[in-house]
């Protein structure tokens, strides 16, 4: 978080692994402590975050509520892990 509250990019995109949300399978519970963990950082100063890891290609946003940030702005989340395989979505 400091390193990016610290950056004085004109854009602040964030790369990481694992998704934050995903339609695409088993990891839900490790989605949800990953959002506990990195959205109110990525709410408070990036503009977007790219994943990978699940085999689907996604695009979300995420409200930032709930984060504890004052009239927080929607964070676009992006997963992009199709390039070996695609898988099928869950219908949830």
């Amino acid at each position: 978080e400091q390193s990016l509250a610290a950056s004085t990019a004109k854009w602040k995109i964030v790369l990481g692994h694992h998704p934050l949300w995903s339609g695409g399978g088993s990891k839900h519970e490790k989605a949800r402590v990953l959002r506990r963990l990195l959205l109110p950082a990525l709410c408070r100063h990036a503009d977007a975050y790219f994943s990978g890891d699940d085999h689907v290609l996604e695009a979300y946003t995420d409200s930032c509520a709930g984060t504890g940030i004052a009239n927080p702005r929607p964070l676009p989340l992006i997963v992009s892990g199709a390039g070996g395989k695609q898988r099928a979505l869950h219908a949830r």
